[in-house]
């Protein structure tokens, strides 16, 4: 695998004027040239369209694509449809991405002729000055490569993130085959299996080679309602295009699902303050009779343990201990 591959990243920005700088810097300096830098600016208006355009200006691998606000999915999906590169990485505009994390990608994917390579990822703080392992560190696969039915496994597993930028892929992976839900949240849900299912193998690049900025206007921090019914959406999707796919991995597929509506409880009773009454209880029952239908479809014998001994105490009332248990844990991504 040479060096004459070009590498299409893509940034969608969005009101990102504190980090952007920092952010389209750290993809300029990549160690790997052969760049095409496609700066996707959603409708921004504090001023991020103009930095995009400034940048453009200064480094001729930079392209700016100006539309109206279509969110986060709809600006990756006008990056997929303008790029021109043989693989495509995903950047959020306000994260950072280590100088190499370009040319490691390249170099292990032609070494172990895959088509995406998955890497890890350190969390920073909002003013970029604190840095921390994520929670995946531990769990990270220690093989060099995996099949697509082993890696999304490891997603099932909650083992392995599935977010859009913790990997680079081969564009034929794709365009034409895969885009984003437009208008949800947390739409690596809806796609990264997909991706991953049309790889040959997956590769993995245990070094942290990307910063994730944890602050506290981003998406992952503002978990409400239109949060939870996007989720389990995607969710949705996904158990039932893994079940044609690899029945195999239906029983995970299912886990998966409850403990993410597991976890909806913990964010409903977090925002019941702000909630009215009716809203709360009526998303809560809600969310419990999702639980009841997910474990009906594999038997509560197919249920995992770590799920069961979470309904139970569920059952028994210790939602608020849960609640500030998860809280601790959840310090880190």
């Amino acid at each position: 695998m040479g060096k004459c591959l070009l590498v299409s990243v893509i940034v969608p920005v969005y009101n990102v004027k504190p980090y952007l700088n920092e952010c389209i810097e750290s993809i300029v300096k990549q160690s790997y040239r052969n760049l095409e830098i496609i700066l996707i600016d959603d409708g921004s208006d504090d001023g991020s369209s103009e930095i995009c355009d400034l940048w453009s200006l200064r480094d001729g691998r930079i392209r700016v694509i100006h539309q109206e606000n279509r969110g986060l999915s709809g600006a990756r999906n006008s990056g997929i449809d303008v790029s021109s590169g043989d693989y495509i990485l995903f950047v959020d505009s306000d994260d950072l991405v280590g100088p190499d994390l370009v040319s490691h990608c390249i170099e292990i994917m032609g070494q172990t002729d895959s088509d995406v390579c998955v890497f890890r990822f350190n969390n920073v703080s909002e003013n970029g000055k604190e840095c921390t392992d994520s929670r995946y560190k531990e769990l990270f696969p220690k093989e060099k490569t995996l099949s697509p039915r082993d890696a999304i496994k490891q997603i099932l597993l909650m083992r392995l993130p599935n977010y859009a930028w913790s990997y680079m892929s081969r564009a034929s992976l794709l365009k034409g085959k895969v885009y984003f839900p437009q208008g949800k949240v947390m739409e690596d849900l809806a796609t990264t299996y997909l991706i991953w299912g049309g790889a040959s193998r997956i590769a993995f690049l245990d070094e942290a080679c990307y910063f994730y900025r944890v602050r506290s206007g981003s998406i992952l921090a503002s978990k409400n309602i239109k949060f939870i019914h996007d989720c389990k959406d995607n969710l949705e999707q996904l158990t039932r295009d893994l079940k044609q796919l690899y029945p195999e991995l239906y029983p995970d597929a299912v886990n998966m699902f409850i403990q993410y509506l597991i976890n909806f409880l913990f964010i409903l009773y977090q925002n019941k303050k702000d909630s009215p009454d009716a809203v709360y209880r009526n998303e809560t029952k809600n969310v419990k009779r999702e639980i009841v239908h997910q474990i009906n479809n594999i038997g509560l014998a197919g249920v995992s343990t770590l799920n069961v001994v979470k309904l139970i105490f569920i059952r028994l009332g210790l939602l608020r201990i849960m609640v500030s248990i998860s809280n601790l844990r959840n310090k880190r991504v």
